[in-house]
Parts: C-alpha cells; structure tokens; sequence
C-alpha cells in the first residue's frame, strides 16, 4: 500500500495567482526525516493530511527538529493555522 502525505503550500502571488498549492510524498520513508521541498520559515507547509497507515509527527522546524510539532494519527487531516517544515513517520 501507498503511504502519502499531503500538505498545502503558499505560493509567492509573483509566480503564480494562486496562493495555495498541494505537496504530497509518495512512499516515504519510515523514521527518517523528510523535510518537505519548497517550504521555507517564510512560507511553511500547513493543513496537513496523513494519508498513511503509519503514525506521523510534523515538526514546524527544518530537520524533524525543535519543541513545535504534533502527531498525527493515520488518516488525520489538520486544519491551515497548523504550520509545518518536516516530518517522519513511525
């Protein structure tokens, strides 16, 4: 079975009209860090969905580091205020 998880990300306005766009990872590895592609202190990943059967912490941090995170239960969707950067799943 797949496992994926989904984020939505901000866009600069300067590169597209839109300012949301969604981010997935398909069979990602389980217990490693996976910092999540074109996200930036500036411009965070949120509302996330954990599309997989594995349990997932998502860290606002780079490198699945520092005391801002939540875990979230397979098939989980989080809301937009929740902000992320990283992740791993165990």
């Amino acid at each position: 079975m797949s496992r994926c998880c989904v984020c939505r990300k901000q866009i600069p306005r300067s590169v597209t009209q839109s300012s949301r766009n969604l981010a997935g990872l398909t069979d990602p590895e389980g217990s490693q860090c996976i910092g999540l592609p074109k996200t930036s202190e500036d411009a965070p990943g949120f509302a996330p969905e954990n599309a997989t059967g594995a349990m997932a912490k998502v860290f606002l941090d780079t490198d699945c580091a520092g005391d801002v995170f939540y875990v979230m239960h397979p098939g989980k969707r989080l809301g937009g205020r929740l902000k992320l950067r990283s992740v791993t799943f165990y």
